[in-house]
């Protein structure tokens, strides 16, 4: 009986402090915004949502294992989550986890790029010391196209240095090429490097479908070289 009494004293003065908080701040002026759209988090984005929360909490207590944890578990069910994959990178590189970093690295970074997300790939490749051996030719073509975009010249033309000798049989080896050209103009200065890279893949790809924009990057070479 004395617990029932506690338990109902409790129930009526929570309601009643409810009602008393709520009267005071239309007394004020302040009134709580209602969502009447009837839209919800469902399963998935609820259990995404809970687990960079709460691995974010436990980052903070320092409790990076229990984090890590967290995060593999959720990232088991949703795998190709963008918001996920870059908190366990993160936390990777919080921990200076090097050995999951050399081994996870590129396979993470792989993730970004494929879900359209190379200048994320590219940021976080930068801030990996030292930096993942990238063997896919696709990734390193990839991560290249976006470092270049932020004027990182010097990391993208590492990535596409002899692309030709190590993967010949990489099909998009001539847009990769006619990147690092632009990566020398544009970085370095290097025109007579560019004209060598340009030369090249005409050689090798006769029929290339951006034969017209390496024409063109020809002749401004062409035209540069005039005026000097």
């Amino acid at each position: 009986m004395i617990a029932a009494a506690t338990c109902y004293f409790y129930i009526v003065t929570s309601a009643m402090m409810g009602y008393i908080c709520l009267s005071r701040q239309q007394q004020l002026g302040i009134i709580a915004e209602q969502e009447d759209d009837g839209e919800y988090l469902d399963e998935a984005e609820f259990s995404r949502a809970r687990a960079l929360a709460e691995a974010q909490i436990l980052m903070r207590e320092g409790d990076f294992k229990a984090a890590r944890r967290t995060l593999v578990e959720c990232l088991r069910r949703y795998p190709d989550d963008p918001a996920l994959n870059e908190r366990y990178y993160r936390l990777l590189l919080a921990t200076q986890d090097k050995k999951a970093l050399r081994e996870l690295g590129p396979h993470l970074l792989d993730k970004f790029v494929r879900m359209n997300r190379a200048h994320k790939a590219a940021e976080l490749y930068l801030a990996t010391d030292p930096l993942p051996a990238i063997d896919k030719s696709h990734l390193r073509h990839g991560l290249a196209e976006a470092l270049y975009r932020q004027q990182k010249f010097r990391p993208a033309a590492m990535l596409l240095n002899n692309l030709h000798k190590e993967d010949r049989e990489y099909r998009n080896l001539d847009a990769a090429y006619l990147l690092l050209a632009q990566i020398y103009i544009d970085g370095f200065n290097r025109e007579d490097m560019a004209r060598k890279l340009l030369a090249f893949v005409k050689q090798k790809f006769p029929q290339s479908s951006l034969r017209e924009q390496i024409d063109t990057l020809e002749q401004i070479l062409g035209g540069a070289q005039v005026a000097g």
